[in-house]
């Protein structure tokens, strides 16, 4: 076998074939699965792929090709879903997206920060005829949903009296093991259906558990950045939101396939192959490719995509330029060799997160008791987590699919814990009842705080958005307004922004970046840009949004490290592949800069 894994190795490096990874054997696959055999993949698990034809066309590929195209007829459903004395209409995009998701009966709602997803995801159980309805929403979105917008669209919908509204949090945690089997949905609405991206994650196995054993329940996802970085992103929504009619193959692997043609800077990537019928001209280029696969998509019922700006004003992106100290510049030079003042980082992760931070004048380390390290302490730690991971990646088990429950699984050890996890475990529970050494933060210098107050003194309002709570910590003791985590920060967030008083204040990008409405604001200041797509649209997105009077929002972006401006050029790639693939307008490219 090893001879072979040799052998087909030097044929992929002669450029013939592609290896990549193996797939990570999830309840998407025994979802998603069509039974097929799959006489090219090695007993590792990895797939070899044809490099000089790229995806065939199968049965598939004609599937999709042969798509029926999306016809809606004059409905009077706007006013069958207004209540008496309701004076707000809807637009035309919402109206769209309830239409086709009562035709389809599921929806998939590329819809950009700004267009009104709220009322839609609302709404969405009333026109379903649901009967015990789901809309799952971000926690630090829910309590502004059930006390400021909820009643709000009653004064002028029709809103389902049995709606559940609760968090992808909710469905996280070590007990939430049974909480879709407690409320047995029959139509669940996702809105931030990127929180259910990731198959791996405890959430979203439990999310397809709950899918595959009940069929017939109805799945609607919404979001303004349901795509990252990879078609296999939302492969696996899509097809539980428009079952037969998805425009994405079923196949996992040949889902695979398409993602390394058209998925920007893969690793093995492969030629179009028979995508290139998608398009009308012959030859065309790869972007061209993208393009024709976005309008098949977006031909399809119960696939809605939004193309134009939502928002009438300019969005502005300015490029702030800090001057760097000498001892931050040094710092930084030396971190690629995996050590920073004497304190070893692990792995590239490590390296790369210490970057950042020191971009930002610190960097986060362990505070060991009188400075010795517990190297005994690290060791169990680190292969506990290494076997919890590999563990996972294997494996989707009712009961068994977050660290704490396998930890109680391995305390009884249980016949479905494998023995390496048993001994990881055993070597892990010892130490772990030693209080762990806090993380502190260590200040080499202060100078994007004080770039940060200059711009304070300039700006009579603004948003100060910050990454590191070390960050959040010292703005506040130089007397800003800081809004970190936790729903009555978030409930006061809300109040301030609808009280019309739009002072200089600071908000965590990770607390506030997503769901809020702050378009009260027209101004901020973004200290460490994301080197997500994701984020930075939806950041983007709180102010520069429906409902926004100003002009123009600016945002001025800090750019003083090379770490940081690669952070915005990540950001634009992974925006550029986003409009390309589903005709999404993306801020990050439509904005101006300077």
């Amino acid at each position: 076998m090893n001879a072979m894994l040799k052998r087909l190795q030097e044929i992929a490096d002669s450029k013939r074939v592609a290896i990549v990874p193996p797939i990570k054997k999830t309840m998407t696959d025994v979802l998603l699965a069509r039974g097929a055999s799959l006489p090219n993949q090695l007993s590792d698990g990895r797939f070899v792929f044809s490099r000089m034809a790229g995806p065939r066309k199968t049965t598939e590929f004609l599937r999709i090709k042969n798509l029926p195209t999306k016809t809606l007829e004059e409905t009077d459903l706007a006013e069958s879903l207004r209540v008496p004395g309701g004076t707000l209409k809807l637009w035309p995009v919402q109206l769209q997206a309830l239409l086709e998701a009562q035709k389809s009966k599921g929806l998939l709602g590329c819809i950009a920060v700004g267009y009104g997803k709220t009322i839609i995801s609302v709404l969405l159980p009333t026109v379903l005829r649901a009967k015990r309805p789901l809309l799952l929403v971000p926690a630090q979105v829910k309590s502004q949903l059930i006390a400021h917008d909820l009643p709000r669209i009653k004064q002028h919908f029709r809103v389902h009296s049995s709606l559940t509204i609760a968090s992808y949090e909710e469905l996280s945690r070590a007990k939430g093991t049974s909480f879709l089997e407690s409320l047995e949905p029959d139509v669940i609405i996702a809105d931030e259906v990127h929180k259910l991206r990731y198959r791996d994650t405890a959430r979203t196995r439990r999310f397809l558990r709950y899918m595959q054993a009940h069929p017939e329940t109805l799945f609607c996802g919404l979001s303004g950045t349901i795509l990252g970085k990879s078609l296999e992103d939302y492969g696996h929504l899509a097809e539980l939101a428009l079952r037969e009619s998805t425009p994405l193959p079923r196949s996992r692997k040949e889902l695979l396939e398409w993602a390394a043609a058209l998925d920007p800077k893969h690793r093995s990537p492969m030629p179009p192959g028979v995508l290139v019928e998608l398009c009308e001209k012959p030859k065309p280029s790869i972007i061209e490719v993208r393009e024709a696969f976005r309008d098949r998509q977006k031909s399809v019922l119960g696939f809605v995509a939004t193309a134009g700006a939502s928002v009438s004003c300019s969005l502005i992106l300015n490029a702030m330029v800090v001057e760097v100290p000498a001892s931050v510049r040094n710092l930084l030079s030396k971190v690629d060799d995996c050590d920073v003042e004497g304190n070893a980082l692990e792995d590239a992760l490590a390296v790369a997160r210490v970057k950042r931070q020191l971009s930002q004048g610190f960097y986060y380390r362990w505070a060991w008791p009188d400075g010795i390290v517990n190297q005994a302490w690290l060791d169990a730690r680190n292969e506990w987590h290494k076997a919890v991971r590999q563990f996972l990646l294997r494996r989707s088990i009712a009961g068994l699919d977050s660290p704490m429950l396998i930890a109680n699984a391995a305390t009884r050890k249980a016949p479905r814990v494998p023995k390496a996890v048993i001994d990881a475990w055993n070597g892990w529970r010892i130490p772990k009842e030693t209080e762990p050494p806090p993380v502190e933060p260590v200040w080499i210098d202060e100078f994007l705080i004080d770039a940060a107050m200059k711009w304070h003194g300039e700006n009579e309002s603004g948003i100060i958005w910050y990454e590191h709570r070390a960050i959040g910590e010292k703005l506040r003791a130089r007397g800003i307004t800081v809004f970190d985590a936790g729903p009555e920060q978030s409930a006061t967030l809300v109040e301030l922004a609808q009280s019309g008083k739009t002072p200089v204040i600071a908000c965590s990008i990770k607390a506030h970046g997503t769901g809020k409405n702050l378009q009260a604001w027209a101004k901020a200041l973004m200290l460490c840009p994301p080197p997500g797509g994701t984020i930075f649209e939806q950041t983007l997105g709180r102010l520069h949004r429906a409902g926004q009077e100003a002009d123009e929002v600016v945002f001025d972006l800090c750019t003083h490290t090379e770490d940081l401006k690669e952070a915005i050029e990540k950001a634009t790639a992974e925006a550029r592949f986003v409009e390309q693939t589903t005709g999404q307008r993306q801020k990050l490219l439509y904005a101006t800069r300077t």
